[in-house]
């Protein structure tokens, strides 16, 4: 569903035709009887997806993006669990937004599995999620593990006793709606940004020394294939670097960044299960997570979010990060630790604690200087700009200080030429040359690499 995170708190995604008691009452009877009648012709559990929808209109553009959203988590979930599907139906109606899976899973597995759903996103809080057993039994959140029910969507009680006592008004709970669909609409469009921006770091080819579409670089433990897996794996991650950032909104930018280096080493995880062991986006992981957990902080402080207030943040986020060089009590000595020990290189943590100092005062300008120039060549460029400025470490941890000197002086040399500016079958033969290189002397600039995925978000903010 293409919608702005803006229209969800309009009152206009609120429009919708009322609906009469009698046409709710027939509608909660036809749901009924596509149970009964899925359950006698496959004897499987159900996965019955309804949505909280106080007062007489059923359906309108908030709630068609909160079913939407509730479809397709549930799918991801689906095929990520290689479960069956029996029979799947879908109702679009006045009446409501409603679906019904019949699933090949266990039904206690199936609830516990919905539980760790309903309360890991906050749009969740918005999905009714009822499994009901073979003989049509509804499975409760008691039988699981002792769960406690539901909170109110509004003040965290028992959320039956609240309907029951009709506590809050339809008012109060639709603006609470409206709220988390904004913020879940919102997160999506930024990982999703941020998802683009890995894989058009990835696409750009050719490129010196590292994976592209053409080949492995001077990697001999991934490819193309393993950079898509990974990335892949890395969105759900993204999404909750946001939300974490939102949720703690109260919090100094610092406790932000301790608190987003849980779900980084969490995302790495992912990572390197997604590509059997291989380590293809710590940096980006590290990256990002500081910048989507910015943009999330930023978005609940009521703050224009642009490159400068990003930066900002990640600054006073990491102040205390360059400290951990110097720290004796870090048992295991990180390639990162062991090159500033050596060389007095900071690495990842030295261009975060800037700010990313290097993409606002190099990278970003001149991607936006080439704006005539088509994207990939664009990229090009500031690849090599980055690569001919960046103490990548990378390059020394594979050749030493003199391989990070020749690879800035060469991709120096490539600047210098007028061609490459006029014409991108130059650059890409420069490219090209510049690569085979990089591959006989066993060097990647991965950091530049990481930097350039950072520096083709910034500048799309604007248009999100």
């Amino acid at each position: 569903m293409n919608i702005n995170f803006l229209e969800l708190s309009q009152p206009s995604s609120l429009i919708g035709k009322e609906v009469q008691l009698l046409e709710v009452l027939a509608s909660r009877d036809k749901r009924q009887f596509l149970q009964q009648e899925c359950l006698d012709k496959h004897s499987c559990c159900l996965l019955s997806i309804s949505l909280i929808s106080p007062g007489g209109v059923k359906k309108n553009k908030l709630l068609e993006y909160i079913f939407d959203r509730a479809l397709q988590v549930i799918g991801l979930f689906i095929d990520k669990n290689n479960i069956t599907i029996n029979e799947k139906i879908i109702l679009n109606e006045d009446t409501g937004l409603y679906a019904l899976f019949a699933l090949e899973i266990n039904p206690l597995s199936l609830k516990k599995h919905m539980i760790e759903i309903e309360e890991s996103l906050p749009i969740a809080r918005l999905w009714d999620l009822d499994v009901l057993d073979e003989n049509g039994k509804i499975i409760s959140r008691t039988e699981v593990d002792n769960n406690l029910p539901r909170k109110c969507l509004i003040c965290d009680n028992n959320a039956k006793i609240c309907a029951r006592e009709r506590k809050h008004s339809i008012n109060e709970i639709y603006r609470k709606m409206q709220s988390l669909a904004a913020e879940d609409c919102f997160a999506l469009n930024y990982t999703e940004l941020a998802n683009k921006s890995l894989l058009k770091e990835l696409n750009l080819t050719p490129k010196p020394g590292l994976v592209d579409q053409k080949n492995s670089g001077s990697h001999k433990d991934m490819n193309y294939d393993t950079f898509i897996k990974s990335t892949e794996s890395l969105k759900p991650f993204f999404y909750e670097f946001i939300i974490n950032g939102m949720n703690l909104k109260y919090k100094t930018p610092e406790e932000v960044f301790f608190s987003a280096r849980k779900i980084g080493i969490n995302a790495e995880k992912s990572m390197f299960n997604a590509t059997n062991g291989v380590n293809t986006h710590k940096g980006s992981i590290f990256s990002f997570g500081l910048v989507l957990s910015a943009i999330g902080y930023l978005y609940k402080q009521n703050i224009k979010i642009d490159e400068n207030r990003i930066s900002q943040f990640i600054s006073e986020a990491t102040i205390s990060l360059i400290n951990e060089f110097n720290n004796s009590d870090i048992k295991e000595e990180t390639a990162g630790i062991r090159l500033f020990r050596k060389h007095q290189l900071k690495g990842a943590r030295g261009e975060a604690s800037s700010g990313y100092q290097t993409i606002m005062e190099h990278s970003l300008p001149i991607y936006i200087k080439y704006s005539n120039l088509d994207e990939d060549h664009r990229l090009a460029i500031t690849l090599l700009k980055l690569i001919s400025i960046n103490d990548d470490t990378n390059i020394v941890n594979r050749g030493g200080t003199k391989e990070l000197n020749w690879i800035k002086n060469h991709a120096l040399n490539i600047l210098s030429k007028p061609t490459i500016y006029e014409n991108n079958n130059s650059i890409i033969k420069e490219l090209n040359i510049f690569d085979a290189l990089c591959i006989d002397k066993n060097i990647s600039p991965g950091g530049s690499a990481d930097l350039l995925a950072l520096t083709y978000f910034f500048s799309k903010l604007n248009n999100y």
